[in-house]
């Protein structure tokens, strides 16, 4: 899937933090809407973080 949006960064090294809330509560919605022919929304959160490592 293609992203929304884009980064870009200078050349070093970096830490990436990723975290996600509702993976569990996402998965069942999707189930219950590939049943309903809809798509569920709001149910999964993600925080992406990038910073640099000095």
């Amino acid at each position: 899937m293609d992203a929304p949006h884009e980064l870009t960064v200078e050349p070093g090294p970096y830490r990436l933090g990723v975290r996600c809330r509702g993976r569990s509560a996402a998965r069942a919605a999707e189930l219950e809407a590939i049943e309903a022919g809809t798509l569920p929304q709001g149910v999964e959160r993600r925080l992406v973080r990038l910073w640099p490592d000095r």
